[in-house]
């Protein structure tokens, strides 16, 4: 007998090891990989092993085993790596509440039904507030895509001027004129455009 830090990570006793026993529910998922590692794990001389759990009813057992099963799912959807997941469940739904501390106490099945109900019905109504906020948001952007798909049609067409105008100037000639100067001949191009690069700047700054 032992707890999980005493008999977890780094005891090998895998050899000799034909059964285990949980005589109480940890804190953590990891706690229960750690003590099961000790005897599902590779060189122990027996093909089958036992694994025992105790739960008292009407205790914090049931309880505990329920969180670590929220627990064990919750990390479960962040490390299998499905890209189709989109949403993960919230730990902080599963803490123990003063009314479940109660309920679970008096050992009355009615009390605990009402604060299970209590408890789906306080969910609910968080998952239609967050249904009404998404439903804001998607009626906004639905406001201003019009806006945006004309601003991205306009500067579409500004785009295919400029291509128009480049090839128009993709010869051995190019003159251009910017301000009251007229870039020509030879280096022009590379004249010309750091000209309009500084005449750019300086009409933002203004």
């Amino acid at each position: 007998m032992g707890s999980t830090e005493k008999m977890g990570a780094g005891m090998n006793v895998q050899r000799r090891l034909a059964a285990l026993t949980h005589l109480d529910a940890p804190w953590r998922p990891r706690d229960i990989e750690q003590r099961e590692g000790r005897i599902l794990r590779q060189g122990n001389r027996y093909s089958q092993v036992r694994v025992f759990r105790y739960v008292t009813t009407g205790s914090f057992d049931a309880y505990m085993w329920q969180l670590l099963e929220v627990k064990a799912r919750f990390i479960g959807q962040v490390m299998c790596g499905q890209v189709s997941t989109r949403r993960v469940e919230d730990l902080e739904n599963s803490a123990l509440t003063f009314a479940e501390i109660k309920a679970i106490a008096s050992g009355n099945p009615l009390v605990m039904e009402k604060v299970r109900v209590d408890t789906e019905i306080r969910k609910l109504d968080s998952l239609r507030a967050a249904h009404q906020n998404q439903i804001y948001r998607v009626s906004r952007q639905m406001a201003v895509l019009p806006h945006s798909i004309e601003h991205c049609r306009q500067t579409i067409a500004q785009i295919h001027s400029d291509i128009a105008l480049h090839d128009a100037q993709d010869t051995d000639s190019f003159s251009m004129s910017i301000g009251n100067r007229e870039y020509s001949g030879k280096g022009a191009r590379e004249d010309a455009s750091k000209a309009l690069t500084y005449f750019v700047i300086n009409l933002e700054r203004r």
